[in-house]
């Protein structure tokens, strides 16, 4: 079973899912220990960090937003870099 976490988005409660993999990569990225209850709670807290700095109330498709967040988080600067100027590249 995926993980899952109760997140505010505005006003509106939802419930996501995390691939277990990504979770377990966040929790460590967090210095937390995985399995443990307060990994559960600081990768509830940096979700729903996330959705509250990017403040779209009516944003959709929750769950797999979240989850790129979670990418770029994980993944090293160099790489994140790399992507986010191939997108820029791509869209121009």
């Amino acid at each position: 079973m995926k993980p899952r976490y109760h997140v505010y988005v505005g006003e509106r409660r939802t419930t996501v899912s995390l691939d277990e993999a990504l979770e377990t990569l966040l929790v460590l990225r967090l210095g937390k220990q995985p399995g443990a209850r307060a990994a559960h709670r600081a990768v509830q807290r940096w979700l729903q960090a996330q959705l509250d700095e990017h403040d779209d109330p009516g944003r959709l498709q929750v769950s797999q937003w979240l989850q790129s967040q979670v990418i770029f988080e994980i993944a090293d600067a160099t790489l994140a870099q790399q992507y986010t100027d191939w997108r820029l590249a791509t869209e121009a």
